[in-house]
Formats: structure tokens, sequence, C-alpha cells
């Protein structure tokens, strides 16, 4: 044996010996083996008096020869391979240094086990990740340092992002707005945070708007007990405040708006009861008082009804084929036979040209009048004067625009959306319930129209519905 190691071959034995790791040491020129421990041997199924003091035929020893190749003193590299052995394939690191420009001490690891565990948890994330996506809750996963690592779909369209990508590595803190991102920050940042919190708070979506959401935050602890991270559930409670309000608020105005003809029409039967002596004239007042105050509770009644129908989706919308000159004959006559008609000053224009002699509207006629008489009701009591009507047919389509000379609305009301019970739209409506404006738009978005509102406060409003042309 060559003058290698001969007083350290004990030291080796003792030091590689029991090393999980198979080690070798080898001859950059002759290739030849100065030491192999047991679990060379035990990999490459060989004896140690086969190999010592030998070259012997091996893809590890070779790819090992030609790593180290070109390579200078004590430096080292490592590579991964597979190689079949006893009939099962192995992945193996081998690690290569070069000991006085002469030795090859190589280090064979098997890391089959090891990647086979790394699979697993790629694919594990990787199912995580998938049934993440299917629910239908916000959920993500949040660093000790806040920043968003693991996201479903969910909980970026209820921030307002089309893909979850926009999200990764992005503080979440940064989306809420309200008293509590103190304390969420520190809950997010605190390692020995225990409990899990709940919050109701407004968070900013992608589009600078904000969003009523209910947060539920957990920890995320390692085996031993460190954490390392947050899990944040999201829920989108927009829809539910909302409802709490429009709820909150049928209730307050209904009870008004019925408690009001109520008393009136109990008063007048009283004076009526108790004074039966009056004369006829003022009889015939009390009951056209009664009479009318009835109409407002069964206006009232149908509109709630008609919300309710919308709500349900069985509005019904009978839309046929109507001559123009029908559809404007029928208008007139029931203008003329209606309580405000006195305030009402009508214009129905039509294009001269000859195609529009006999001219087909594709509409629910009914719908359309009731949308009419809606417009015309909240003008006739806002407007300090009269009330116009103007109705165009042209190519484009029908146009129908009513005008009062009232106070007018803010830019802010004209823009707002138009829903029933809301705070904006009752302002406007005469009714006092923001019903009738509701109905109309649905009556008009039913025929694919536009609404819009033109007004300039102390001068008045102007109501503009358009219906295309579809024939």
């Amino acid at each position: 044996m060559t003058n290698f190691f001969t007083s350290e071959t004990e030291l080796l034995e003792h030091f590689f010996s029991k090393s999980v790791d198979a080690i070798y040491i080898q001859d950059v020129k002759s290739s030849e083996i100065y030491y192999v421990n047991e679990k060379f041997c035990e990999m490459f199924s060989l004896k140690q008096k086969e190999v010592l003091n030998k070259g012997i035929q091996n893809e590890i020893l070779e790819e090992g020869k030609n790593i180290a190749n070109g390579m200078n003193d004590q430096e080292s590299k490592s590579v991964d391979l597979e190689i079949e052995q006893n009939h099962s394939t192995l992945f193996i690191r081998l690690n290569v240094t070069i000991f006085k420009n002469k030795y090859i001490i190589g280090v064979i690891k098997d890391i089959t086990e090891f990647l086979s565990i790394h699979q697993t948890l790629e694919s594990t994330e990787e199912r995580l990740e998938s049934i993440l996506q299917l629910i239908n809750i916000g959920i993500a996963f949040i660093d000790i340092s806040g920043n968003i690592f693991m996201v479903n779909r969910s909980f970026a369209e209820i921030l307002g992002y089309s893909s979850t990508v926009n999200l990764i590595s992005t503080p979440f803190s940064d989306h809420i707005r309200s008293e509590t991102k103190s304390e969420i920050e520190s809950y997010i940042s605190c390692p020995n945070q225990s409990k899990n919190l709940v919050f109701e708070v407004e968070i900013q979506c992608s589009d600078q708007k904000f969003k009523d959401v209910l947060i539920s935050l957990g920890y995320l602890n390692s085996i031993d007990g460190t954490r390392w991270g947050s899990i944040i559930i999201l829920s989108d409670i927009s829809e539910q405040i909302e409802f709490e309000k429009f709820r909150n608020r049928f209730i307050e105005i209904t009870s008004h708006e019925l408690r009001t003809p109520l008393a009136i029409i109990k008063g007048s039967n009283e004076l009526i009861n108790m004074y039966h002596s009056f004369d006829n004239e003022l009889i015939q007042e009390l009951l056209n008082t009664i009479m009318r105050n009835v109409d407002r509770l069964q206006k009232l009644i149908d509109s709630v009804q008609d919300i309710g129908k919308i709500e349900r989706g069985i509005f019904e919308m009978n839309k046929e084929q109507v001559h123009f000159s029908k559809f404007k004959k029928e208008l007139i006559h029931d203008l003329r036979s209606w309580k405000y008609s006195n305030r009402v000053v009508h214009n129905f224009t039509q294009d001269p040209s000859k195609e529009f002699a006999g001219f087909l509207l594709f509409i629910d006629s009914d719908r359309i009048n009731q949308a009419i008489f809606n417009i015309l009701e909240n003008a006739c009591k806002y407007s300090t004067s009269g009330v116009n009507l103007e109705i165009n047919l042209d190519m484009n389509g029908l146009s129908i625009i009513v005008e009062d000379f009232g106070e007018g609305i803010s830019k802010e009301i004209a823009k707002s959306d138009i829903k029933p019970f809301s705070s904006e739209i009752t302002s406007i409506d005469a009714g006092g319930l923001g019903l009738g404006l509701f109905i109309v738009r649905y009556i008009v978005d039913q025929h694919q129209g536009n609404l819009i509102f033109h007004s300039k406060e102390s001068e008045g409003t102007k109501i503009e519905i358009l219906i295309p042309n579809d024939l």
C-alpha cells in the first residue's frame, strides 16, 4: 500500500466507518481506491478487500473523477445523480473534494427518501392550493412579516383582483382602513399570540372603493410551537350590511307612510260620524280626502308588491309590437283622467319621414306607462309650477322626457345607484320610499334602455327615458 494514511487508517475507520453516507478516497491519477467505509460497501454490494488498492469499474466513481478533473486543492463540487441499484432506482448526491491535489474524497448521500418527502410536500402544497381555489370564502396565509404567501381566488375577488398573483408578497394590512388596523398588524407580527380574533372592518379594493368584510385571524405554529404565520379568512358582508340598512329603513319609513294616511282616514271618518249634520259639500270633501288616502295606501301596497316581484324575478314584462299612434292615443287618454292632468303639458313628436307613418315599437306599453306616471307623479308633487312631458320618436328609438321646475337635485344624488329605501333616492321620490324610481329603473333596464337625470339645484329636474329601436 502506498504511504497514504498508514498511521491514520484507524483514525479514518473511527470517523467514517459508521457514517450514514458512503465515503471513498481515490487516487486522482491511478484511480486506485485507498479507503471505503461500510456504507459504501453496503450501497454497492461490495467487500472492502474487493475494492481496496484496486481500480474498479463504477459509474459513481467515474462521475467523481469527471467532476474532479480541473479542480484545485480543497475545492469541492456536488452533483445529483439517478442510478439503478439492486433492481431499484436510487437518487444520490455526490460531493467531491480534492485533497493535496492528489486524492479524491467522495461522499455519497442517498437522497431518495428526501426527494420523496420533498415531492410529497410539493404535491400536498399543490393539493392544498387546489382545495383553496374551490372554497368560496376568502382564505390567505400570511408570514410573520404580514406578507401574503398563499391565497385563493375568492380572497382576491373580494379585494377586487382578477388574479391571485397580484397579492403574493404584499402586506395584507395595506388593504385595511379602520381603527383595528394596528391591532391586526400587532396580531400578525406577535410571536406569542395564541387566541383567534374576529374583526368587522372596511377594506380597500383594487378600484380604491371600500367594502365591509368580516376577518377571522388564526395563528400558524410549527411542531416546536414557534409562531411562523397566520391564516386569514375573509367574508364579504357588504350585502348583509346593506340588507340590514334596507330592513331597518323599510320598517321605519313604511310604518310612517302607512300611519299618515290611516290617521287622515280615521280623522275624516270621525268628523263625519260626529257632525253628520254637515252640509253635503263638506261631507263630500271629507269623503274625497278618504279616497285620496286610500288610493295612496293602495299605490304603496302595489309598489311594495312590485318590488317583491322584481326581487323574486317574477315581475311580468310582456313585450309586443305596438303602433306608436296607438301608444300615444292610450297615453293621452290616461293623462286626461289622471288626478294631476291639469298640471301636465305634453308634446308628442314623430319623425316626419314616411316609414314612420305606421311605426311599430317592441315594448310592454302598460309597464312603460307605469314608468311615465311614476315619474310624472313625482314631478307634479315637487314642481312649483307645471310639468312638461315630451315623447319623441325617431330612427334611434323612443325618448320620454319629464321636466319639473322644483328644487332640483344634487349631482351626487343624480349619479347614485337607484335602490328602494335608499336615503339618497327617498329624498327625490315623492312617495318617500324610493320605490317608484326603482321600479322605473327596472322597467327601463328590461327594455335595454337608459334612465338619465339632468338637474340643477333650485331650478328643476329633467328625467329622460331612452328606449332603443329593436325592430
